[in-house]
Protein backbone atom coordinates (compact mmCIF):
# COMPACT_ATOMS: atom_id res chain seq x y z
CA UNK A 1 0.00 0.00 0.00
CA UNK A 2 1.51 3.32 -1.12
CA UNK A 3 0.01 7.01 -0.37
CA UNK A 4 -2.30 8.32 -2.91
CA UNK A 5 -1.34 10.50 -5.31
CA UNK A 6 -1.74 14.32 -4.78
CA UNK A 7 -4.36 14.93 -7.24
CA UNK A 8 -5.67 11.28 -7.85
CA UNK A 9 -5.44 9.62 -4.34
CA UNK A 10 -7.12 6.67 -5.84
CA UNK A 11 -3.78 5.85 -7.79
CA UNK A 12 -1.06 4.80 -5.98
CA UNK A 13 1.83 6.84 -5.85
CA UNK A 14 4.78 4.54 -7.08
CA UNK A 15 6.73 7.73 -8.18
CA UNK A 16 7.39 7.88 -4.24
CA UNK A 17 8.31 4.38 -4.26
CA UNK A 18 11.52 3.75 -2.72
CA UNK A 19 14.64 2.19 -5.20
CA UNK A 20 15.04 -0.50 -2.64
CA UNK A 21 11.47 -2.22 -2.84
CA UNK A 22 10.42 -4.05 -6.29
CA UNK A 23 7.43 -4.40 -7.38
CA UNK A 24 6.34 -7.65 -8.73
CA UNK A 25 4.13 -9.23 -11.23
CA UNK A 26 2.09 -10.47 -9.25
CA UNK A 27 2.34 -8.07 -6.32
CA UNK A 28 -0.97 -6.04 -5.17
CA UNK A 29 -0.25 -2.29 -5.57
CA UNK A 30 -2.86 -0.05 -3.32
CA UNK A 31 -3.50 3.75 -2.86
CA UNK A 32 -4.06 4.22 0.91
CA UNK A 33 -6.35 6.93 -0.92
CA UNK A 34 -4.95 9.54 1.32
CA UNK A 35 -1.58 11.40 -0.16
CA UNK A 36 1.42 12.10 1.76
CA UNK A 37 0.58 16.19 1.35
CA UNK A 38 -2.50 16.06 2.91
CA UNK A 39 -1.76 13.65 5.83
CA UNK A 40 1.10 15.93 6.73
CA UNK A 41 -1.40 18.87 6.79
CA UNK A 42 -3.74 16.88 8.55
CA UNK A 43 -3.10 13.44 10.53
CA UNK A 44 -5.89 10.79 9.17
CA UNK A 45 -6.04 7.15 8.02
CA UNK A 46 -6.85 4.77 5.33
CA UNK A 47 -9.69 2.67 6.05
CA UNK A 48 -7.90 -0.40 5.54
CA UNK A 49 -10.76 -3.05 6.58
CA UNK A 50 -12.36 -1.73 3.21
CA UNK A 51 -8.93 -1.74 1.43
CA UNK A 52 -8.00 -5.31 2.06
CA UNK A 53 -11.20 -6.43 1.48
CA UNK A 54 -11.15 -5.23 -2.18
CA UNK A 55 -8.52 -7.85 -2.54
CA UNK A 56 -10.15 -11.28 -3.57
CA UNK A 57 -9.02 -14.18 -1.93
CA UNK A 58 -6.54 -12.45 0.43
CA UNK A 59 -5.31 -15.03 3.13
CA UNK A 60 -1.87 -13.63 4.87
CA UNK A 61 -0.18 -9.88 4.39
CA UNK A 62 3.10 -9.34 5.97
CA UNK A 63 3.56 -5.48 6.57
CA UNK A 64 6.02 -2.78 6.97
CA UNK A 65 7.07 0.56 6.31
CA UNK A 66 7.16 3.69 8.16
CA UNK A 67 6.18 3.85 11.05
CA UNK A 68 6.33 0.33 12.75
CA UNK A 69 3.69 1.28 15.88
CA UNK A 70 1.44 3.29 13.91
CA UNK A 71 -0.01 2.94 10.22
CA UNK A 72 2.32 -0.15 9.98
CA UNK A 73 0.21 -1.91 13.06
CA UNK A 74 -3.20 -0.39 12.08
CA UNK A 75 -2.92 -1.74 8.61
CA UNK A 76 -1.90 -5.60 10.43
CA UNK A 77 -4.66 -4.94 12.77
CA UNK A 78 -7.15 -4.60 9.90
CA UNK A 79 -6.15 -7.50 8.77
CA UNK A 80 -6.97 -9.65 11.04
CA UNK A 81 -10.61 -8.08 11.40
CA UNK A 82 -10.62 -9.39 8.20
CA UNK A 83 -10.15 -12.64 9.17
CA UNK A 84 -6.60 -12.32 7.13
CA UNK A 85 -3.41 -14.23 8.77
CA UNK A 86 -1.51 -10.85 8.97
CA UNK A 87 2.40 -9.94 10.67
CA UNK A 88 4.83 -7.12 10.98
CA UNK A 89 8.11 -7.70 9.80
CA UNK A 90 9.96 -5.51 12.09
CA UNK A 91 13.13 -5.53 9.49
CA UNK A 92 10.73 -4.10 6.85
CA UNK A 93 9.94 -1.32 8.98
CA UNK A 94 11.87 1.57 10.80
CA UNK A 95 13.00 -0.62 14.06
CA UNK A 96 15.14 -1.94 11.56
CA UNK A 97 17.58 0.66 12.21
CA UNK A 98 17.22 0.20 15.93
CA UNK A 99 17.39 -3.10 15.78
CA UNK A 100 20.90 -3.39 13.34
CA UNK A 101 21.95 -0.09 15.58
CA UNK A 102 21.71 -2.66 18.92
CA UNK A 103 23.29 -5.59 17.03
CA UNK A 104 26.04 -4.05 15.99
CA UNK A 105 27.11 -2.24 18.74
CA UNK A 106 26.61 -5.77 20.49
CA UNK A 107 29.12 -7.27 18.42
CA UNK A 108 31.43 -4.23 17.32
CA UNK A 109 32.60 -4.27 21.49
CA UNK A 110 32.83 -7.70 21.50
CA UNK A 111 34.91 -7.92 18.19
CA UNK A 112 37.19 -4.88 19.04
CA UNK A 113 38.10 -6.41 22.43
CA UNK A 114 38.60 -9.77 20.85
CA UNK A 115 41.46 -8.30 18.71
CA UNK A 116 42.94 -5.73 20.62
CA UNK A 117 41.48 -2.78 19.46
CA UNK A 118 39.43 -2.05 22.47
CA UNK A 119 40.68 -2.65 26.01
CA UNK A 120 38.25 -3.08 28.31
CA UNK A 121 40.39 -2.06 31.30
CA UNK A 122 40.24 1.84 29.97
CA UNK A 123 36.70 1.97 30.56
CA UNK A 124 36.59 1.49 34.37
CA UNK A 125 36.39 4.96 35.27
CA UNK A 126 33.19 4.96 33.40
CA UNK A 127 30.50 2.90 34.92
CA UNK A 128 27.64 3.36 32.26
CA UNK A 129 30.21 2.51 29.82
CA UNK A 130 31.16 -0.66 31.65
CA UNK A 131 27.98 -1.45 32.05
CA UNK A 132 26.99 -1.23 28.40
CA UNK A 133 30.42 -3.25 27.59
CA UNK A 134 29.94 -6.37 30.61
CA UNK A 135 26.65 -5.62 31.56
CA UNK A 136 24.83 -9.25 32.66
CA UNK A 137 25.39 -12.66 31.34
CA UNK A 138 28.19 -10.67 28.83
CA UNK A 139 31.19 -10.57 31.63
CA UNK A 140 30.29 -13.97 32.80
CA UNK A 141 30.45 -15.21 29.12
CA UNK A 142 33.66 -12.71 28.16
CA UNK A 143 35.79 -14.01 31.95
CA UNK A 144 34.75 -17.68 30.84
CA UNK A 145 36.24 -17.75 27.46
CA UNK A 146 32.28 -18.21 25.81
CA UNK A 147 32.87 -15.24 23.80
CA UNK A 148 29.87 -12.65 23.30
Amino acid sequence: MLFGRKNDVLKPDVEALSDIFTIHSGDVVLSSQVSYHDAMLVPQYCDGESLLSSIPNLQEIVVGGFHRSDCVQRLADAGRKCGVKSSVDDLLTDHFFMLMRQLLDYDLDAHLIRTGFLDPEMHEDDPEEMKRLFGGERLHRYVAGLGW
